[in-house]
């Protein structure tokens, strides 16, 4: 047997196995009745007026069946007459206009939010009985630690006769709002001690953040003893990563602001009052300020259009210089604008004695001042506040405005670094992919929580963080002057017949400073323009010499284009020469006549540039590795491969500007300066060399590449004793704020424990 007749016969066997179809002939009018019934109430629903194929309605399988013209022996008239009605029999889909499906989704959304409000409500009532019933559960079973702690103490809380009580089973349906009641529970046992300890909203912030910096000190009674400064440093950053989708949730609630987040009733009247004072000092243009334009955050050009579906777009904080949460802002559709750390110091300086002295760090806190100034805010409390860039940050600022705004260079700052805040956003990075999808007041309560946690480990831990600043401080200062008093033991070259000595570093740094704050901006930018135009000249040389390399080496090339090229990027470099003429000198001296001298200079100038860049960059991969050590805390063998691939990544390309650097350097030393090229500050560096270099080492200034001639610009020890004074200063205050610190601690917890007693 064929395999085609094999394949019939068993289509044959399986359609003449099958059952008939039997349907009466009741059966068969009841149907035909129901369908003209339906037919009828759904009138609005048309049917195809061109004929549908059978094949289209019904499978193919009954298709042949019932067209089959070799039928069993079995299928009588009856059945046929039954497979044809039931071909012609097909449902009619089920459909729903679209202002319907939004009437039910509306319907259900308001069903819901009934069933949450109520649920609130419930909880809200609750909360009047239980509050008092916790804190006497609390105190009878010393925080549930005593054996028999879970045992029923409904005697205590029921005073009611065997008679009057009423038994009901309770079914348990809000399991999650109990997590929410717990802690609604912990805040309003922190607000009763809060409130009855707390002589003060400054005693408030120092029982909720940080004893050191809010506390009150008692008198000083010995001589030897530093006094009170009253200056407290906080530390404001902003943060994108914590962002909430829009349609994550429906919020159906109204938005609860947490105790440690300002209200945005408060953020909304800064942006108000910064709007009126602009209209008023006709400040409604934004002045282009370099500063500003090198941090994307700071610049507020991202806004609701940026994060597309997202509601809240992150976070704005402020700590202490301890890492203890003060307050955030919730940055709801909008970037990190000015209204966000006004309304954090606003509510700050009302909550603090009047005697007290802020110190403010931000990345850009060199223009947040100005940006007060200029628009006549917080005028009455400006006298109280000053204002710098958080260390590293202002690595990435101008050297006039790190001269002014740099802690390190600055008085009264200590060893503060005010990157306080880029601890806690890595502490609080487990919260970010859950919360993106959790509801507005599940990602605000979370933050608060979590944070709060924060400070409470940050008090227990309080000590120990004060000795660990402490010996930090001690180092810094032995190693500053153990730096200084080797330069000290030197003759000076600039005085002769005498040795380097502290007054004539301080001297000279204040010659430094001096000479750049006369600097004019537009000079300096003017700078930068040069030496992007001698660099862009340096280009054309490369692709001149590219181009002549082709036609050695390809003679089949069309000469005649190549020829054409040569002379286009002949003509380019004319241009770029009568261009250098135009820009004039602002290299070296003030009257350059040496165009060659001119050129490499600004050779030099571009590459030390890209050179610093790399160096941030590079030292920005190392930082955690370094708070790691410095702090005692594990960074986990995870991050540390990620920071070493970043830095296998940075190689090749920091190793060629390396060289590029060196080797313009050599250049020009070597036709201009020849008694510099043998200097060991001029010797050349590898890779692993350059890794360690800080950014605050002297081998940024270099002297050659300013207008200046005196000691601290062309001699490197005279640099070095520059840093090692400055050094020495900052460890000398840092202790001095440390001492002060441990006499507020000690002497709030002595006060806290009277009140609390």
């Amino acid at each position: 047997m064929t395999a085609r007749k094999q394949k019939s016969s068993l289509h044959q066997f399986h359609k003449g196995s099958r059952m008939p179809r039997i349907e009466t002939r009741s059966q068969k009018d009841y149907r035909n009745k129901m369908r003209k019934h339906t037919a009828a109430e759904v009138s609005d629903i048309t049917t195809p007026s061109v004929p549908v194929p059978l094949t289209e309605l019904i499978p193919e399988d009954d298709y042949l069946h019932n067209t089959d013209q070799e039928t069993s022996h079995h299928d009588h008239q009856e059945t046929s007459h039954h497979d044809q009605d039931q071909d012609a029999w097909y449902d009619i889909p089920d459909e729903m206009r679209p202002e319907d499906a939004e009437s039910l989704r509306q319907i259900r959304s308001h069903h819901q939010a009934l069933i949450q409000q109520q649920k609130l409500r419930n909880w809200s009532d609750l909360m009047i009985s239980m509050f008092p019933a916790y804190l006497h559960l609390k105190k009878k079973t010393q925080n549930w630690s005593q054996i028999g702690c879970l045992e029923d103490f409904s005697k205590d809380l029921c005073k009611c006769t065997p008679g009057q009580q009423n038994w009901r089973e309770v079914d348990l349906i809000d399991l999650m709002g109990s997590v929410d009641a717990y802690r609604h529970l912990k805040r309003l046992e922190q607000d009763l001690i809060q409130t009855t300890t707390a002589c003060s909203s400054q005693d408030i912030l120092a029982q909720r953040s940080c004893p050191a910096c809010f506390g009150v000190s008692l008198p000083v009674d010995h001589e030897s003893q530093p006094s009170d400064t009253s200056q407290i440093f906080l530390c404001l950053d902003g943060n994108f990563q914590h962002r909430h989708h829009e349609k994550a949730s429906k919020n159906h609630l109204p938005l609860h602001t947490p105790h440690l987040f300002v209200t945005p009733e408060e953020i909304q009247a800064s942006n108000d009052q910064i709007l009126t004072h602009e209209k008023a000092q006709k400040k409604t243009e934004k002045a282009k300020d370099r500063c500003t334009e090198q941090h994307k955050a700071a610049d507020d050009r991202r806004n609701a259009s940026t994060w597309k579906g997202c509601d809240d777009t992150g976070l704005f904080g402020c700590c202490c210089r301890h890492d203890s949460v003060i307050y955030f802002c919730n940055i709801h559709k909008s970037g990190e604008g000015r209204g966000l750390p006004m309304s954090i110091l606003k509510r700050l300086l009302g909550e603090l004695n009047p005697n007290i002295q802020l110190g403010v760090l931000y990345d850009i806190g060199c223009t947040l001042g100005k940006f007060f100034e200029s628009r006549n805010l917080l005028t009455k409390h400006l006298p109280r506040m000053k204002f710098a860039t958080a260390v590293f940050h202002s690595y990435v600022h101008d050297w006039a405005c790190q001269l002014k705004f740099n802690p390190r260079y600055n008085k009264g700052w200590g060893l503060t670094d005010g990157e306080g805040l880029e601890r806690l956003w890595s502490y609080l990075s487990p919260l970010v992919g859950p919360q993106r999808y959790a509801t507005r007041n599940c990602r605000l309560g979370g933050i608060n929580h979590r944070s709060v946690f924060h400070n409470m480990l940050g008090m227990e831990k309080l000590l120990l963080t004060l000795k660990r600043k402490t010996l930090h401080a001690i180092t810094h200062q032995k190693d500053a002057r153990t730096n200084l008093d080797k330069l000290l033991s030197q003759p000076n070259p600039h005085q002769r017949g005498t040795c380097f000595t502290e007054d004539f570093f301080w001297a000279q740094w204040e010659a430094q400073r001096a000479f750049h704050a006369n600097l004019n901006e537009e000079e300096v930018a003017h700078k930068e323009e040069l030496a992007q135009f001698f660099e862009r000249g340096e280009t054309i040389k490369t692709l001149v010499e590219m181009l002549v390399s082709g036609l050695k080496s390809h003679s089949q090339s069309d000469p005649t284009q190549m020829m054409n090229q040569l002379s286009e990027i002949q003509m380019l470099q004319a241009k770029q020469d009568e261009e250098t003429k135009k820009l004039g000198s602002h290299f070296g001296t003030a009257n350059i006549e040496d165009e060659d001298q001119q050129k490499r200079l600004g050779l030099l100038y571009s590459a030390k540039l890209a050179l610093y860049k790399a160096a941030v960059q590079i030292q920005g991969e190392l930082q955690p590795l370094r708070d790691s050590k410095g702090r005692g805390e594990r960074l986990g063998t995870v991050l540390k491969e990620k920071i070493f691939d970043a830095l296998d990544r940075r190689k090749k390309s920091v190793i060629s500007v390396l060289n590029t650097f060196q080797t313009r350097r050599t250049d020009y030393l070597r036709n201009h300066c020849p008694e510099q090229l043998d200097l060991p500050e001029n010797a050349p560096i590898d890779y692993h060399q350059f890794k360690k270099i800080p950014l605050d080492d002297p081998f940024w200034n270099d002297g050659y590449m300013c207008l200046s001639k005196d000691p601290w610009a062309i001699n490197p020890n005279v640099r070095s004793g520059i840093h090692a004074v400055l050094a020495l200063e900052r460890s000398k205050e840092e202790l001095v704020q440390l001492t002060i610190e441990l006499r507020r601690t000690v002497s709030w917890g002595i006060s806290h424990r009277d009140q609390v007693h």
